[in-house]
């Protein structure tokens, strides 16, 4: 469609760009979302009915990073761009962005990426790109053993693996796992990989990776 063609000129420095293309991305990312199935933003659990449906949660959660909003900045956006909906207020947001399945942003991140994939025209990825890192956030703890004559304080921290695609000379986030602190990242690898149908002509990680899995 016309409109998709336009959302390059916005996407890059989300964050300084001015209300007016802001609200144009917002809704580009809101009309993606409403075109996809709504069975993938759907989890059947028991109890009683959510109040905002998780594709308005999702919707939020991506217009906060790519814009790097507070709450409650968050909130009043989404009250300025939906004025007749009924909007969640910010603590629902940290609610519901804390106890969201992992599973669903999984599944949106693999969707965008075939969607890359297929608007460039390309049948398969030029280089798959496997890595991993840690990074630390919010409190510390100790450690249960010593090091050295005291015991050695770090930050709470998560292990993340990543995998990379490249295509037509764009940079494609093909997949994200997270796991606790010093989780095996060629598990997390495993696992990840194991639900994703991707074909590319390289794969590109380091000696680790291809060290035996149980």
């Amino acid at each position: 469609p016309a409109w998709y063609n336009t959302k390059i000129n916005f996407i890059k420095g989300g964050a300084k760009m001015n209300m007016r293309n802001k609200k144009r991305l917002a809704l580009f990312i809101w009309k993606y979302l409403n075109e996809k199935h709504q069975k993938t933003y759907i989890k059947n659990k028991r109890g009683r009915p959510i109040k905002y449906e998780n594709k308005l949660i999702i919707f939020a959660l991506l217009v906060k990073t790519l814009f790097r909003l507070s709450f409650r900045d968050t909130e009043d956006f989404l009250l300025e761009l939906f004025p007749n909906q009924p909007i969640p207020d910010f603590s629902t947001l940290f609610y519901r962005f804390k106890n969201m399945d992992k599973e669903i942003i999984e599944n949106l991140i693999q969707e965008l990426a075939y969607e890359i994939k297929y608007r460039l025209e390309a049948k398969e990825f030029y280089c798959i790109i496997a890595d991993g890192t840690g990074f630390g956030y919010a409190e510390t703890y100790n450690l249960k053993y010593k090091r050295g004559e005291e015991i050695r304080q770090v930050k709470l921290h998560i292990k993340t693996e990543v995998l990379m695609g490249i295509v037509r000379g764009k940079r494609v986030i093909l997949g994200v796992k997270t796991g606790e602190a010093y989780t095996c990242e060629r598990k997390l690898l495993k696992e990840m990989i194991k639900d994703i149908k991707i074909e590319g002509i390289y794969f590109l990680g380091d000696s680790y990776y291809g060290m035996e899995v149980e």
